[in-house]
């Protein structure tokens, strides 16, 4: 259910049911549509992945902490209730295992805190592409010495941001050695934002029709991993998930394994790991019944919940709910 990458077919094969993304489409009939995949007589889905784009959109206009992000949080909150009941009355409330995720946190970051990095490179030398707290720089032939040199003085003179070249990418980011990942990397200090955000910031006050000032807040995220309020959340409930437990944290990664685990698929190596999720599901590994799954993403950690849980939603952006029925 306009789950990112999804109407796109995988070795040649696409998947069962597919709605591609349409931001207006109404919350309530995306639950009504997932709940007749799954029940569906013929074809009912055992994987169903529903998104939604909020908090993550308007959390960014206005940051996490904004009062639109809150109401935006209890009309989740009201989603996921209505799901539930449509569970309830469809039988499946004991045959479908629930997981939301988010995909990262958010932090909100004011005008002051914007940086022009461009401001240390020269015109008509280097294409950028990316959005703040990370910036790619590919400089033209010929430029990449000077514009790095530059940029680094940069970095020197105003403290609040990071220059790496490609082969100087922390390793624990799994980047370096990817085709994609750019010759100069410019990351903001946790807090700031680059020069995307000066042009973005003016659009959102247009767009959503407020005043621009100093103490405007947006959301950011694409921080360092490792920064706390950059973590996703994860909540789970079913007949497969133990009742009332706290796991471990554990990476993103590791979540193929636990809905091959559900769905009882084999086992293929990945970059996650399988003992970190062992420790959410009832029971031995190995000894589930065959089920579905039904992922639920929204687009940001924001919570009015626990603390924890507030940092963790912040910057999803997607609602994530999977569900098991057998």
């Amino acid at each position: 259910m306009m789950w990112p990458g999804a109407n796109y077919p995988y070795q040649g094969q696409n998947i069962t049911y597919v709605k591609t993304f349409e931001p207006g489409y109404d919350w309530r009939q995306r639950v009504e549509d997932v709940i007749s995949w799954i029940t569906d007589p013929v074809k009912p889905a055992n994987l169903v992945m529903l998104y939604f784009e909020e908090p993550d959109t308007h959390g960014h206009a206005f940051g996490p902490n904004s009062k639109t992000v809150r109401d935006l949080l209890v009309k989740l909150d009201n989603i996921t209730l209505y799901l539930e009941e449509l569970l309830e009355q469809n039988k499946l409330t004991d045959k479908v295992n629930v997981v939301h995720l988010s995909d990262h946190g958010m932090i909100s970051v004011t005008p002051p805190y914007f940086i022009n990095i461009t401001q240390y490179i020269t015109n008509g030398t280097y294409d950028w592409a990316g959005a703040s707290p990370c910036i790619q720089i590919i400089p033209h032939e010929g430029y990449e010495e000077q514009i790095y040199n530059s940029l680094k003085t940069g970095s020197v003179a105003n403290g609040h941001f990071r220059v790496y070249k490609k082969e100087e990418f922390p390793k624990r980011w799994n980047y370096k050695d990817n085709p994609r990942s750019p010759p100069i990397l410019v990351m903001a200090d946790v807090g700031y934002a680059l020069d995307d955000l000066i042009i973005t910031a003016p659009k959102y006050a247009e767009h959503y029709h407020f005043k621009l000032t100093n103490s405007s807040e947006f959301g950011v995220h694409g921080y360092d991993y490792n920064v706390t309020d950059m973590h996703p959340f994860f909540m789970a409930r079913g007949p497969k998930i133990k009742n009332e437990h706290k796991v471990a944290p554990f990476h993103t990664v590791d979540l193929f394994n636990l809905f091959t685990k559900i769905l009882e698929l084999p086992h293929i190596s990945n970059n996650g790991t399988l003992d970190n999720i062992v420790d959410i599901l009832k029971g031995n590994h190995g000894q589930y019944s065959v089920g579905s799954i039904l992922i639920i993403s929204g687009s940001s950690k924001l919570l009015t919940v626990p603390p924890l849980i507030l940092e963790l939603v912040v910057c999803v952006g997607i609602y994530y709910l999977m569900a098991n029925f057998f």
